[in-house]
């Protein structure tokens, strides 16, 4: 043993003790570096324990004085967190034999292809998924913490191993099972959990859906350790972990491609409505506009007549539309006719036409104007060509 002494941490409760301890005050976790251990690891134990700088799951080993340093992730063998490759084995294997069941149900329950994804299959796809995932990235949790993957499918059980993990007193982890409390408690294990694995614990308890595959597949180490089942196994493992995501990522992709394809029809109809709003929506604010400037005698017309013609190659140099950028040109006229009233006062009535090159409507009185009268209308009337045009002055 090295005369030199520094401060190690338990790997069992986080709490530090020097490196000439047989063991930790706290816990009673036996050093596995002092010669005095040295005949019962070579008996009883599996833990054999090397050191490694963890990046993206690749390993390089670095030097003496054993202990944890900065930026490194101790790694040890354990036999407490079960066969990695039969947990792998049996989820990959349930995943894509259910996967293909559920296929095969619609499948054989639609007429055809396109029936089929029309159906619910897509949605169906991506929850089971996303399920799917979260149940092995939980399984992955509890081998990270040095506990069998298994006791993450055993209801209640599988709360009392994550206290047992999280927190190491045996009477607390009986509060798992009082109601409301064990609610509670369970915040407060999820907590500490982010805070084991050098996350947010504010955010791992506000959204552990989230955080806990972040923290499964990703390369954190519970109380800096990772666990492992055999030696050197870690990039296998990094490799499984990665297929299974990526085999999820696969269906799931596939389930909102189906969601679009079978829904392309109504995609395209509520575009067509915002398309028929944004023509109403133009002609509502240019009619407005045009009444502005008529009550205030702005307009210019080389003729007398009781009709007018205001032609706009362009609606937005007349009344700054706005999104412009991400539409073609708007294209209108807007016909005026002032007769006199009974009062003496002349009666307006004010008529519009308008296209975007796909959709509009022929001349319309502007009362009369719904989104219902909006139709495939690609090229203007040239109505507004004879001598009856007018125009605003720019510069009013």
């Amino acid at each position: 043993m090295d005369d030199q002494e520094y401060m190690i941490t338990c790997p069992r409760c986080g709490s530090e003790f020097k490196s000439t301890s047989r063991y930790c005050m706290k816990c009673g976790y036996l050093n596995p570096n002092h010669p005095g251990n040295e005949t019962y690891f070579d008996k009883y134990s599996r833990n054999d324990m090397e050191e490694y700088t963890v990046s993206g799951y690749t390993k390089d080993v670095i030097s003496q004085p054993k202990g944890f340093k900065r930026g490194t992730i101790n790694i040890f063998l354990s036999g407490d967190i079960g066969s990695f490759n039969l947990c792998f084995a049996i989820n990959i294997l349930c995943y894509l034999l259910c996967v293909a069941g559920i296929v095969y149900f619609y499948y054989d329950s639609s007429p055809n292809l396109y029936m089929m994804m029309g159906t619910e299959l897509s949605y169906v796809l991506l929850l089971f998924s996303f399920f799917s995932l979260f149940m092995y990235a939980i399984q992955l949790l509890y081998m990270k913490m040095n506990k069998r993957w298994i006791y993450a499918l055993i209801p209640l059980v599988n709360l009392y191993v994550f206290s047992d993990a999280i927190t190491k007193k045996k009477l607390m982890n009986l509060l798992v099972f009082i109601p409301v409390v064990g609610e509670i408690y369970l915040f407060y294990l999820l907590y500490q959990m982010g805070k084991a694995f050098k996350k947010s614990g504010l955010i791992t308890m506000l959204f552990p859906i989230v955080m806990i595959p972040i923290i499964a597949f990703g390369g954190s180490g519970f109380h800096d350790i990772c666990y492992v089942s055999e030696k050197d196994s870690l990039e296998k493992e990094y490799g499984k972990k990665k297929f299974y995501g990526i085999s999820c990522a696969i269906v799931v992709v596939a389930g909102l491609g189906m969601i679009v394809y079978s829904n392309a029809v109504n995609i395209n109809h509520e575009v067509d409505h915002i398309n028929s709003y944004y023509l109403y929506y133009a002609t509502k604010k240019t009619v407005r506009r045009v009444e502005i400037k008529l009550d205030s005698n702005l307009d210019r017309c080389t003729y007398t007549s009781d009709t007018k013609y205001f032609y706009f190659s362009d609606l937005y140099d007349f009344t700054f539309l706005p999104f412009y950028v991400f539409r073609e040109p708007i294209e209108a006229y807007i016909k005026v006719v002032e007769t006199p009233g009974e009062d003496g006062n002349s009666h307006r009535e004010i008529y519009v036409s308008m296209t975007d090159g796909k959709y509009g409507y022929p001349e319309t009185k502007y009362e009369d104007i719904s989104f219902s009268t909006i139709v495939e209308y690609p090229v203007l009337d040239e109505v507004y060509e004879n001598e009856n045009r007018c125009e605003f002055r720019k510069n009013a």
